[in-house]
């Protein structure tokens, strides 16, 4: 650890000599209190010392408890227990002192971790080879790919960095959405605010909107204003598992029109067709397969007599042959 020209030491401080505005080494995201926090501080105090610089003034500049401290002030409390460390350390060494404790001291979040390597990148010209240093720190392989996903993060809107921290959306699937232009991030954002949507289907509405919108040549914010997708929006009834569905649905079926138009009719041919006591007929997902599925259950020799009987009718109905037809007719694209 750096040193400066004066000997680190423990003491108490009053609040008031803390430069609390000072968030300069911040690495907390988000940044307001937590009920928890200040309801633990409240009940028993700061035990953990807070770091701190002699600054300007007389004020001390804040190093590390950039969310304890001002729950000690809120809480009340004249003063707090901290480590001096001296003026001499550059803002580097401090920010990285910060970042130990924090490691040290709780689990980091993805848009911290992409906020720290952004800055030790861009505020502390640090070269390749020691960010890769730092990565383990963080709980991070030591990879291009890797640090390339995270530094995309700070790409993203605030709210939409709060829903990858609150929804623990893999880094994947942020990175995605963080290249995306800022309109399209809102309504994204304004999007998940009405569907909560995560993980792999996340991703799959994701792969849509952007199939959707090189295919069409348009921006993902511009489909949000087709009625196919508005419908789905603005439906209060739905649940919000049936909401998601119903917008994937949609999304496929603007994506893949008539590979949409032979699933309707599909569908109907086996209404029509494919009516058995006890027998189960289903297409392939999304028509991604050449067979159809057959289930059925029997408990004795004699049901299992008639089911037999049930799917030898089958075979005969004109029906099941259109369906197969359709099934391995080419994809569209």
């Amino acid at each position: 650890m750096q040193r400066g020209t004066t000997a680190e030491r423990f003491q108490q401080i009053e609040l008031e000599r803390i430069d609390l505005e000072d968030k300069s080494l911040a690495v907390a995201f988000p940044q307001e209190l937590d009920e928890g926090l200040l309801a633990s501080v409240r009940e028993s105090g700061v035990f953990l010392p807070a770091i701190l610089q002699q600054g300007e003034h007389g004020l001390f500049r804040l190093v590390a408890g950039h969310r304890r401290i001002p729950a000690a002030k809120m809480a009340g409390m004249g003063s707090v227990p901290a480590r001096i460390v001296g003026r001499g350390m550059t803002d580097k060494a401090l920010f990285l002192l910060n970042v130990t404790e924090n490691t040290v001291t709780r689990g980091l979040n993805d848009i911290e971790r992409a906020v720290i390597l952004h800055r030790l990148i861009e505020d502390s010209g640090m070269e390749d080879k020691e960010i890769m240093n730092v990565m383990p720190l963080l709980g991070l392989a030591s990879s291009q790919r890797v640090l390339n996903q995270y530094l995309a993060l700070v790409g993203l809107i605030p709210e939409l960095q709060r829903y990858v921290v609150d929804r623990s959306i893999p880094i994947r699937v942020g990175s995605r959405m963080a290249a995306w232009p800022e309109e399209d991030q809102r309504t994204l954002q304004d999007l998940l605010e009405k569907v909560q949507i995560t993980g792999n289907t996340l991703n799959e509405i994701l792969d849509l909107l952007e199939e959707l919108s090189l295919r069409e040549g348009t921006a993902v914010s511009t489909l949000f204003l087709r009625a196919e997708v508005r419908e789905v929006l603005a439906e209060s009834g739905w649940t919000p598992t049936q909401k998601r569905e119903k917008l994937k649905q949609r999304l496929r079926t603007m994506r893949y029109p008539l590979l949409s138009t032979r699933t309707e009719k599909i569908s109907e041919l086996l209404r029509r067709g494919g009516a058995h006591p006890g027998l189960f007929l289903d297409p392939p997902a999304y028509l991604e397969g050449n067979a159809l599925r057959v289930s059925f259950s029997f408990e004795s020799m004699k049901e299992l007599q008639q089911k037999a009987e049930g799917l030898l009718a089958l075979a005969s109905r004109e029906e099941i042959e259109e369906v197969l037809r359709l099934i391995q007719a080419r994809k569209d694209g």
